[in-house]
């Protein structure tokens, strides 16, 4: 898929839209470029994880400083959770102002309103905007609503290290333990990338949606 940065442009797309169509191509190129670290980190994370599956073959070559990885990794994906959120939030302005809509610009629900406008829906903006009720941008949205709050770092749901939780690589195997547990470091890669992916294809759906709008508008 070739990167849809929602840049376009259309005589009749008003002020504050087009500052907002701006921050959404700033944020999905935050999404690509941050995607990209989390896979990076996510590989040396696996790097590390064959060391423990090995136990003993390799832990001659485990150095402390492996365990950057995996701070580097989670806070990578703690930046992107921040920016789909700030991607919704911006995309859901630009909306609102491309089409007229009204609404006020601090209002917290915005993205609820534009679900249930008449206008967004008959123009079908309504389809994609629904896409983030739906995983994977769903799942990272719930993480970020957790993330407000202090004790998401204290809660059960919060692993650093994203260890699978109940699994004893001396009931299972280390060998076992580490596929696990890599398993987990892809399953993050994975939601991430297909997240992006989502992006680049509501970028350019929005946008041809919205311009076919903007020419009927006398």
């Amino acid at each position: 898929m070739r990167l849809e940065l929602f840049q376009f442009k259309h005589r009749k797309l008003k002020r504050k839209a087009r500052e907002f169509q701006h921050e959404v191509t700033h944020l999905t190129l935050d999404l690509v470029e941050i995607n990209r670290r989390i896979h990076e980190t996510g590989s040396l994370c696996k790097f590390r994880i064959d060391y423990f599956g090995a136990k003993d073959e390799k832990q001659h070559l485990f150095h402390p400083r492996h365990r950057q990885y995996f701070d580097d990794f989670l806070y990578h994906l703690e930046n992107f959770t921040f920016r789909t959120q700030a991607y919704r939030d911006k995309l859901s302005l630009f909306v609102s102002y491309a089409l007229g809509l009204g609404f006020d610009e601090n209002d917290q629900r915005i993205f609820g309103h534009l679900l249930k406008n008449t206008i967004v829906k008959e123009v079908y903006i309504d389809t994609e905007l629904k896409k983030f009720t739906r995983s994977p941008p769903k799942d990272i949205l719930e993480r970020r609503k957790l993330m407000s709050h202090k004790q998401y770092y204290h809660s059960e749901s919060y692993n650093p290290h994203f260890v699978p939780k109940e699994i004893s690589p001396r009931v299972v195997g280390y060998k076992k333990a580490a596929r696990l547990w890599a398993k987990n470091i892809q399953m993050e890669c994975s939601k991430s990338d297909r997240t992006v992916r989502w992006a680049l294809g509501i970028n350019e759906k929005v946008a041809k949606k919205t311009v076919q709008f903007l020419k009927k508008q006398r």
